[in-house]
């Protein structure tokens, strides 16, 4: 049986571009249009893990970003587990002090894990495990493992609302970032803004009427995006904040490029999500090695739903 899988096609870029993202103290790592943290059926499978767990367990957070599941597992009651998170990303800035026996560890690939075997009652991930490099990260993930260790992973699905959600919006950040989008436009008029704003009676020259009328057009491109798209939101919100930008900041230009640099990010995030996402064949695959690696284990998949839609695969493997 084959799982290979070379996980995300990020590169060198994603580590910063997701070590931004969290120290925005998001707790979720899907797309930016998304309203809420993990609760609904997803908290209700943490509330099922919870009581799964083995009391006073040593727990391993695979890609913890900035500890959402150590922070569930906290909600529900689960003061006496210790856990130990890692994240490729820097999160070495997140709080501690939410519990003393929770350990932040950065920089630590999953195919890589710097712990000795069968260290670990369980193993958590939650929108995680899925981006690794497969099977190295599963085999690391079983060698730390007790022989009597639990999984209990969240992973994003093919068919979910975030990755459809993630699919729009990479096609707008595309588009906002590229050579035709707002930014550039945006950074090709800030200096003539900033020249008439501090300068009422300046005249206007050419150079500035050009730069004028490709932002205009691409303002009405703008408008008619957001018009035929239900994901259009995110361009509301690069709409807005680039207008403010070009009205009130005193220094328009360096801080449109470092937006625009946090939308690249952004644009990197989406596509992960979008590559990294499993279908059925894949996650059949998965529980499948990782049956045939311990026998014991008693593996089970189900969809996590609510109203929105379909949310994420969710992945047990317990003792039987």
């Amino acid at each position: 049986m084959s799982i290979r899988s070379t996980g995300s096609h990020g590169g060198h870029a994603r580590k910063p571009a997701w070590t931004d993202y969290w120290r925005t103290g998001a707790l979720h790592s899907c797309p930016t249009s998304y309203p809420g943290n993990y609760d609904g059926a997803i908290g209700e499978f943490w509330r099922e893990a919870a009581q799964q767990l083995p009391q006073g367990g040593r727990i391993l957070d695979v890609a913890t970003g900035n500890g959402a599941v150590p922070r569930l597992l906290m909600s529900h009651g689960r003061l006496d587990l210790d856990i130990d998170g890692i994240d490729a990303a820097d999160v070495s800035g997140i709080d501690a002090a939410m519990d003393a026996r929770i350990r932040f560890h950065s920089g630590i690939r999953m195919e890589a894990l710097p712990f000795s075997a069968g260290q670990f009652d369980a193993a958590s991930s939650q929108f995680g495990i899925e981006y690794a490099n497969h099977p190295e990260a599963l085999e690391e993930v079983l060698r730390v493992l007790k022989p009597s260790g639990q999984i209990h992973w969240v992973m994003h699905h093919r068919d979910s609302v975030f990755t459809r959600m993630a699919a729009h919006e990479s096609e707008h950040l595309a588009w906002a970032t590229g050579t035709e989008g707002i930014l550039d436009a945006a950074i090709a008029i800030a200096p003539w803004m900033l020249r008439i704003r501090t300068d009422p009676a300046l005249k206007v020259p050419l150079q500035a009427n050009v730069a004028r009328n490709r932002f205009n057009q691409v303002q009405i491109a703008l408008e008619q995006r957001i018009r035929l798209d239900h994901a259009g939101a995110v361009l509301q919100e690069i709409r807005a904040t680039a207008h403010a930008i070009l009205l009130q900041d005193s220094d328009p230009v360096p801080t449109l490029m470092r937006y625009r640099r946090e939308l690249e990010f952004a644009l990197l995030r989406c596509q992960d999500l979008c590559a990294c996402a499993c279908d059925q064949t894949r996650l059949l695959n998965v529980a499948g090695w990782l049956g045939s690696k311990r026998p014991a284990l008693q593996v089970e998949i189900t969809t996590l739903s609510q109203a929105e839609g379909l949310l994420a695969w969710g992945l047990r493997a317990i003792p039987s």
